[in-house]
Parts: structure tokens; sequence; C-alpha cells
């Protein structure tokens, strides 16, 4: 009988920090980054590497060529213009030698924030917004990709969100963002009792793949477990089945990256992690509750909830890119650490034949990435025997006590943890309720003082100057609704302005949490692509209604 391999547990030895170190290391990364800054910068004004120009009269021929050439191209657009700017200011302040001293400085001129908001018919979701950056300091391209699925599934009250961190190229993030939801949502129909539908769309993009699927769950090298893993019982619960639908979803959408579709590399195809959320607004949630209670709690989110339960959050991730709930005040991971810091994984990497290298913290896997499960990465025998496409996944009811969801990628939590980016997000709310306080307190002296004046007829016609023709409609409705009595006009006007500050204050919030907490990481030193989803569900209603 052959003996197994021993397992190390670490092939690094335990590092304890030091103030000095810390400090080196500091100035160490401030050195790069201010080098790939003056590389990228000189990119963009279309010099040479390493070739800056003489003085300030050739730096600015070189920023009115770049105009020139993006006035005479069709992408013209601002954000270009203020992109060579800033490319500008870079190169201008190495030749007068005051280059910016610290990481601050360095990311407002390579900043290139893209913050999308969009508005979901959830009633469990108060706003969701994504803030995406390049960190073009250290990544010539964006390879993240993120997804919202409003009405998933054409089911009301039911929202899919995905996050998906792209390796060695983007095409996996891409493909994987647009048919994985697909594959998830033809798992979910399948389901007894199940009230999701796949479009016709949808179903003729599957057919496409039926041989593909059925000639890899018959070959004998996939293993004969399959069946027995994603065979779907009856008597198990909800949650329970929606696992097992992201467990498939997960290995069929491997499968169809390693068609090698658009792929360019010859040595090594691209691959990602990913990252899947599923909110739920469903009546079976309390029992779905009693039947998690039973088999026990594994994350550490006490149980008792302190509000009715209105819904339910699927997760499900595979790699380093990491959900994270704020309730009560207090931050929750809701996924499993698939890199080589986890020592389960670097044991079975190890039982594997794969190797982790030790030029970093915890180690690559042979050599290449930290994360040691994900989707893709075919071309490269060594690295797709380690890095496999087998998801964790959970299931939670939501409270009244959920106050935020944060979902961001690896280039994110390198640098900051939970605790470290949940309560920056509690200060932004604490700080906005505070600003409301007082706002309010103004407000209410300027009506005692405008209610003793006269109101002009034109009033309504004033207000409605500024809105939309659905605002429009929400003031008459409420100007008919409204009571005869004194000052009916400025009663309605008021509830007609405090129902559009709700409304857009929520789409605030969640845009500035995204965006400050994008920006922490880029100042922290992240190299990577970051990006950032923020969820804001009812528990942070307090903060905007005191």
């Amino acid at each position: 009988m052959s003996s197994k391999p021993s397992v190390p547990e670490s092939s690094t030895p335990v590092y304890q920090e030091t103030k000095t170190e810390s400090m080196e290391c500091e100035n160490e990364t401030g050195f790069l980054l201010h080098q790939r800054l003056r590389e990228h910068a000189l990119s963009v004004l279309g010099c040479k590497p390493y070739t800056i120009p003489q003085d300030l009269q050739a730096l600015l021929l070189l920023r009115r060529k770049a105009i020139l050439q993006l006035l005479r191209s069709n992408t013209y657009t601002e954000n270009k213009v203020q992109k060579i700017n800033r490319a500008y200011e870079i190169i201008k302040s190495v030749l007068g030698r005051a280059f910016p001293p610290n990481h601050a400085d360095c990311q407002y001129y390579i900043a290139e924030h893209v913050v999308n908001t969009r508005k979901v018919s959830h009633p469990l979701i108060r706003a969701v917004s994504t803030c995406e950056e390049k960190n073009a300091a250290w990544k010539p391209q964006m390879e993240d990709v993120s997804v919202l699925i409003d009405q998933y599934g054409g089911k009301t009250g039911t929202c899919f969100i995905g996050l998906f961190d792209g390796f060695h190229g983007k095409f996996a993030s891409q493909v994987t963002s647009k048919e994985l939801p697909i594959l998830v949502l033809e798992q979910l129909s399948k389901c007894p009792s199940s009230t999701y539908s796949v479009t016709s769309e949808d179903l003729k993009m599957l057919a496409g793949f039926d041989t593909l699927f059925q000639e890899m769950c018959e070959d004998n090298n996939t293993g004969s477990a399959l069946p027995v893993l994603f065979s779907v019982e009856d008597n198990v619960c909800d949650p329970e089945r929606v696992h097992r639908a992201f467990a498939k979803a997960f290995w069929k959408m491997d499968r169809l990256l390693g068609l090698g579709r658009d792929e360019t590399s010859r040595i090594r195809w691209s691959g990602c992690t990913a990252l899947i959320c599923l909110i739920e607004s469903t009546a079976k949630a309390r029992k779905s509750e009693a039947e998690m209670a039973e088999n026990g709690n594994t994350i550490g989110i006490p149980t008792n909830q302190q509000g009715r339960v209105t819904g339910m959050i699927h997760i499900a991730n595979a790699g380093n890119t990491h959900a994270v709930l704020c309730k009560n005040g207090k931050g929750h991971h809701l996924t499993q650490d698939h890199s080589t810091s986890n020592h389960k994984e670097r044991c079975r990497i190890y039982q594997n034949g794969g190797k982790i290298s030790v030029h970093e913290p915890h180690g690559l896997v042979e050599g290449l990435t930290r994360a040691t499960r994900g989707l893709g990465h075919h071309g490269d025998p060594l690295l797709k025997k380690c890095v496999i496409p087998v998801p964790s996944s959970l299931s939670l009811p939501i409270d009244d006590s959920f106050q935020f969801l944060i979902l961001a990628s690896s280039g994110l939590w390198d640098v900051l943890n939970k605790d470290k980016v949940v309560t920056t997000a509690i200060e932004i709310l604490s700080s906005h309720s505070e600003l409301s306080q007082d706002r309010g307190s103004m407000s209410n002296q300027a009506s005692v003082q405008f209610s003793k004046t006269e109101l002009p007829n034109d009033l309504s016609i004033n207000s409605a100057e500024t809105r939309t023709e659905e605002d429009n409609n929400f003031v008459l409705e409420v100007i008919q609704d409204s009571q005869p009595e004194e000052n009916t006009l400025t009663n309605a006007t008021a509830r007609v302005d405090k129902h559009l500050q709700m409304q857009n204050q929520y789409e605030i919030l969640a845009a500035t949490i995204s965006k400050t907490i994008a920006v922490m990481a880029m100042c922290a030193g992240s190299r990577e692509n970051i990006s950032v989803t923020v969820v804001l569900l009812p528990g942070c209603d307090s903060y905007l209604k005191k």
C-alpha cells in the first residue's frame, strides 16, 4: 500500500511584522506605485517607456498632440481628456521633483471610477450600487465583471447579483457573467414546485450544449460521484435544492469555458473566481429558517431573529471573491476563503500533487494565483488539477436587522479586512443620519416662517419643473388625497419632497459607500482590479428615519 504524501502545514515561516519592517514595506510599495504611475502617464501621452520630456515646453506639446489625436478620433469623451490632463500633471510633478508623497495623492491621478446605481423592484432591496476601478497603475485592463438581474427568472421579488474576478484575461469573466445566470436558472426551474421560468431564447442556447454535457456525464474520467452529487431529491429543503443547483451550474460553466471560444493564448486560457447571490422574498422563509436551525448554524451569525423574516439570501462562491453581511452593526463573512491562506485548501492541493510557491505570503498555486477554486484555467494541466470549480454555498433568512451586503473582488480583500469595510460603511450611514437631523431642524424653522406668509398661486407648477412625469402624477395624488385644511398645498408639497428624498437617498448612500471603499483599497496599496457592490437592506432604514 502506498502511503499518503505528507502535507506541510505551511511552506513559509511564521511572519511577525515589526514597526520597522512595516515602514520599509510601505516605502517600497510607494516607490513601486510611483514608478508604475509614471509609466502609465507616459503611455497615455504617447511616449516610449522611460522616455521623459526634457522640459515643460516639450511636455505641453505632447499633451496638445494627444488631445488633437483624440479629437480626430471617434472615441472622444471628456473622461479621456481628463485622463490626458492627469498624465500631464504626473509628468510635470516628476520634472519639478514634486511627486505625490503618499498613496492618497496618487489615487487622485489614476482613479477611473465607474459607479453604476441600479433601481430594482425588490421589496427587500433599498438600492444597489457597484463601483469598478481598473487600478491602471498596476492593471492594463479591467478583468472584473459585475451583473445584476432584477425579477430573475420572471419571478417577482427575486434578484440575482454576480461578481466575477478575471485572471489572465477577461474572456472567462465576461462569458461567465452572461451564461452562469442562465445555467443557474435552468437548474432552479427543474426543482419541484418551482416558480422560475426560462425564456425561449435561453432554452435555445442551452439546447446547443446538451450533447456536450451528456458526453461528459457518461465519461468515466469525470467520476462516478457526479450523478449522486447533483441528483435532486424530493425530501430536501428549499435551500438545499438551491445549493445543488449552484453546484451543478458551476460544473457546467467550467465545462463550457473548456471549449475555448474566442481564447487567444496558446499557453494558458483565462479563468475567474465567481461569487453569486440570489435574494428572494418568499412566504416560505419562516419554514426554511426552522429547517436551517435544526441543521445548525455554520458561520457564527446569531440565529435569534429580532424581526419578522421576510426572505432568503442564497450565496455561492468559488475563489477569494467574498461577501460580507452587516447585521446589527457587526460584519459576518458569508463566503469561504478558497485561497492558499486556507490550510484545508493547501492540504488538498498537496494531496493532489500540486505545488505552492513561496514568493509571497501563503504562496501561489503553481506560482500563478492565490485562488484555489474557480472557473476556467484550461490549457494548463497542472493549474487546472489544483483549481477546482466546486463552490461553497450558504442560505440565510432575512429579517429587519440585516443592514447591508457588500460583495467585492480580491482587489479589496487583499488589503482590507471585513471589520474596516463594515466600520467605514456604518460611519457613512451615521454621518448621513446626523446630517439629516440638522437639515430637519433647519427645515422645521423655515416651515414655521413660511406658514406665516402668503402662498403663491403657481407653487405646484414651479415645483413640478424639476420632476418627472411619474413624480408629477404622485403630486396630484397627494393633493387629491389631502384633507381641505389650512396650508393644504404646503403639506402636500412637503410629503412629495420627503418621498423623493427617501427614494434618492438610498441610491446616494449606496454609491458613496461603494466608491469610498474602492478608494480606500487603492490607498491601501491594492495591485488588482477593484469591484465593490453594495446592497442596502431593510435594516438601514433606521439611519434615514432618524
